[in-house]
């Protein structure tokens, strides 16, 4: 007997102008790994890229991609070498163009600091008659027709053999050797094998990675002893080995994770050697390369074997084993017929001889190119790719249907396709004779995720849809099939990642704003940065939030059924400095996620002028309302004081003097996003003042301020002197708000400062008449020095693990040191701080309050409806009842 009883369906109609479908990634005839990203050569003279794009070095604009992007602009190529985040190819004229980071030269172009990074092809015109191109991390190296080398870009550790030690854009030739076979690029080190069969080498020897302990001068070419008749030489991270004509395997350097086949002990005593020594029990490799920490070889049976590090969530030797270290070869399972194999920093790629590629090891910047971003599961994957049918149009229908348990059976004439959840099987389909007569437009921004909109009303889907929605492409049955679920149901705990929310039409809304755009940082992010770095923030926060819960425009989005389209960014400052050297930004890394530079507000502005604004549609399935229609929030300006508070020194400068100069250039950068958005045609902007820094557990606290030398001798004072500082930043804010306020435009900024109402809930005073919020926000001082000053008590941090964790050392740590965790406790402690510098989801709630509030002033919105008590304990009942903390 059949169980599945269709209700009802409602079909609506969405057009894409590309057609996808995936299909293996073949023809390919070279493949190389850089240090997140791996590219492939296709026989044809075209080269694909997939993995990290943080600074395009892709050859395309854009996030990381999990699936082979075309470089475009690009043929004829006959050789590629990926490198830490840049990648070159050499052409059939000898020519040799490169793309991504630029910051050392290393594309062969002058530095430019507000160009760090280039998407697009860069020929160097220095090189001609190139056979040959090797990348380190920020070197480039090529070796010509006459056996010459030419290297540029870095040159800390000597790759240029310059005495300076300095930079070069410029190719510089390698003087001291000639006749030279074959180069190739460790990270910061090169060696080049003699057509007598002898190896050179120069650079970083801090590892021995050269081959001789004594050489301390960085700009000395060494020749490795004890080497002959060499055929192929190999170096990768700090490491080198070399293949003999006997194919007898030597190897030196870094064994700090018995990457050289010897193991390393718990003392070290193995870790470095500097001088080469042969692998007797690697005898039948007939290829290898080199990765940060591990290498892996091609045997002779054209099969892969792997050792070195193994780690945990990478397994980059290709297998899942309990050790993370393994010095005797392990072999890669499954993966026959292999041509070669290319190592990046910590996965693996290998082409197989009928031009198809598999990859393994870390995957979180997309470098396996199996379509996911995600931690590796200890296998090889099958590298695939989307083609796309330009001018193909789709159909879409939006599909709502009723299925009882554990029912295997559908009507007949339906698609089908299981959603498990639990004991409970959901069926889903649509029907293939429905009338499209009845097709409404649907209108969104899929592909990040922010939301989807229809004509349809929320009273029709609830009475026929049981709140359970689906998108489903038509034309291409089961594929390109989405999650969808109303908006309202986004406090549910079975919602998970990379499901859409549906906003439905909503007939009683008479007011003026229907849309609101958001820019700012970690404040506003509702999962762009974990978007953009797959990882980041992570447990115990919540769902790439900076909270424990849902943030303010969330709140605002549900409360109001406003759709939301969100530019926020962790780490965002207000104008980008992503130009800085990469020895600073990974210092950035270093520092906490608040200071992983994704670029600044000014760069997300650009993004939505150009894809979103003024009717223009983002890859076809994406049109804004009018500006008129539309609100842009800016809250921003924090980033660029905490990150001066990282550092003991600028932090002291920073309190100690006037920082009047300093406000000012933070407000002008503000104020010239605001113009962009002014000129482009916005009509309205509601700008949000900089939060006082100074009351927050990072201000309170003051770890980084020197107070043996600097000016102010107790914890307080230098509380008092942050706040100072933010009403200083905040009144010339005011100031250049009112002036552009009193020309005559088209246009209107509405100020808000949040912090009178952040004091009254500090105090839990209700803001419209100083009413007490009871006992909902407890704090606790016991971490401070000082206590009850300015009759305010500082409260104890949710999150006292606080977000400081290395995430270049250790990304994955886990860190759940919570004095709220306990479940006994979640209807007992309402604290304002979630850790030392964002608020917890309760205080969100509050500040969409405040926003709402503010707003109606303006009649741009309906004053809220309810109560501040009210609002408030709807934020209770939807939020802390959800048990985010399980």
């Amino acid at each position: 007997m059949k169980f599945l009883k269709f209700l009802f369906t409602f079909i609506v109609s969405i057009f894409f102008l590309n057609s996808v479908t995936a299909y293996d990634f073949k023809n390919v005839i070279q493949i190389s790994s850089g240090k997140r990203h791996t590219c492939a050569l296709q026989s044809n003279g075209e080269v694909y890229c997939w993995g990290d794009n943080l600074n395009y070095q892709l050859g395309s604009l854009g996030n990381d991609s999990s699936i082979p992007k075309i470089v475009p602009n690009l043929n004829n190529v006959v050789s590629i070498s990926a490198g830490g985040q840049h990648t070159c190819a050499l052409k059939k004229n000898g020519s040799v163009q490169c793309w991504g980071l630029n910051t050392f030269g290393q594309l062969g172009i002058p530095i430019q600091l507000n160009q760090p990074r280039i998407a697009s092809l860069k020929e160097i015109k220095e090189l001609k008659n190139i056979k040959s191109i090797s990348l380190g991390e920020n070197h480039s190296c090529a070796l010509d027709n006459l056996g010459d080398i030419y290297c540029w870009g870095d040159n800390s550790e000597g790759q240029l053999l310059t005495n300076q030690l300095s930079e070069s854009a410029l190719p510089i030739k390698n003087n001291y050797i000639s006749k030279i076979t074959m180069i190739s690029s460790g990270n910061q080190h090169i060696c080049a094998l003699h057509g007598k069969g002898e190896v050179f080498c120069w650079g970083d020897n801090r590892s021995g990675q050269v081959g001789n302990r004594k050489i301390q001068n960085k700009t000395i070419v060494n020749l490795v002893q004890n080497l002959k008749n060499i055929k192929s030489i190999y170096a990768g991270g700090s490491s080198t080995c070399a293949l003999n004509t006997s194919n007898n395997l030597y190897c030196w350097g870094d064994n700090t994770f018995s990457q050289l086949g010897v193991e390393n002990t718990i003392e070290n005593k193995n870790a470095k050697f500097p001088v080469p020594f042969k692998l007797d029990h690697f005898q039948d490799i007939k290829d290898i390369s080199i990765g940060d920490n591990h290498v892996c070889g091609l045997t002779k049976n054209n099969t892969v074997i792997c050792w070195g590090s193994n780690s945990k969530n990478n397994f980059q030797l290709g297998t899942v084993t309990k050790n993370t270290i393994h010095y005797l070869p392990l072999e890669v399972p499954n993966l026959l017929d292999i041509n070669s194999i290319s190592a990046g920093g910590i996965h693996t790629c290998a082409l197989k001889n009928n031009g198809t590629v598999y990859c393994w090891g870390n995957n979180f910047q997309g470098q396996l190119g199996n379509g996911e971003f995600s931690a590796s599961y200890g296998r090889p994957y099958k590298v695939s790719i989307l083609n796309y049918q330009e001018k193909k149009q789709h159909q879409y229908s939006l599909a709502c249907y009723y299925y009882e348990i554990n029912n295997s059976q559908s009507d007949s004439g339906v698609n089908q396709t299981i959603y498990n959840n639990s004991n409970i099987s959901y069926y889903w389909g649509v029907e293939s004779k429905t009338d499209e007569t009845n097709y409404a437009s649907l209108n969104g921004h899929i592909e990040d995720g922010f939301f989807i909109e229809t004509k349809l009303t929320y009273q029709n889907a609830l009475e026929y849809c049981n709140n359970i929605i689906y998108l489903k492409n038509k034309s291409a049955k089961n594929l390109n099939v989405l999650k969808l679920y109303d908006i309202k149901a986004i406090l549910q705990a079975e919602i998970q990642d990379f499901v859409y929310p549906i906003y439905f039409m909503n007939p009683l809304r008479n007011e003026q704003i229907k849309r609101i755009v958001v820019f700012g940082d970690s404040l506003s992010d509702n999962g762009n940065l974990k978007e953009f770095t797959h990882y980041l923030p992570s447990d115990p926060y919540f769902k790439g939030r900076f909270s424990n819960g849902l943030v303010w425009g969330d709140y605002y989005s549900i409360i109001n059924q406003v759709p939301i389209l969100n530019f926020a960014y962790g780490g965002a400052k207000t104008k980008s400095e992503i130009n800085k050297p990469m020895y600073k930004i990974v210092s950035f890394l270093k520092s906490g996620v608040r200071n992983l530079i994704t670029g600044g507000m000014t760069d997300y502005i650009n993004k939505y002028l150009k894809n979103y604004l003024n009717g223009n549609t983002f890859k076809g399935n994406f049109t804004i309302q009018s500006p008129d229609e539309t609100l842009y929030v800016i809250w921003i300006g924090g980033n660029d004081y905490l990150e001066i508070m990282n550092s003991k020194s600028d932090y002291t400068r920073l309190v100690d003097n006037d920082s009047y100069k300093m406000s000012e250039g933070i407000v002008s950068n503000i104020m010239n996003s605001i113009y962009q958005l002014q000129h482009a045609g916005a009509k309205h902007i509601l700008l949000l003042s900089l939060p006082n820094i100074g009351m927050t557990p990072e201000g309170i606290l003051n770890d980084n301020y020197n107070f043996s030398g600097g000016k102010f001798k107790t914890k307080e004072q230098v509380y008092y002197r942050l706040s100072e500082i933010v009403q200083i930043h905040n009144s010339i804010l005011k100031q250049k708000v009112e002036e552009r306020n009193s020309k005559p435009l088209n246009s209107l900024i509405y100020y808000v400062d949040i912090n009178p109402y952040l004091s009254k809930f500090i105090n839990s005073e209700n803001f419209l008449d100083g009413s007490k919020f009871s006992y909902d926000l407890m704090y606790l001082n016991s971490a401070y020095t000082f206590k009850d000053f300015d009759s305010n008590t500082i409260q104890l941090p949710c999150y006292k693990g606080e977000f400081k964790r290395n995430p270049v050392a250790n990304p994955f740590q886990s860190q759940k040191n919570l004095f709220c965790a306990d479940k006994k406790e979640i209807t007992n402690v309402r604290t304002l701080f979630w850790d030392s510098v964002h608020p917890t989801s309760y205080t969100h709630c509050l500040i969409a309050y405040v926003i709402q509030h503010n707003l109606g002033k303006q009649q741009l919105v309906n004053s809220p409806s309810n109560s501040i008590f009210e609002y408030k304990n709807y934020c209770l009942a939807n939020f802390y009842e959800r048990k985010i903390y399980d």
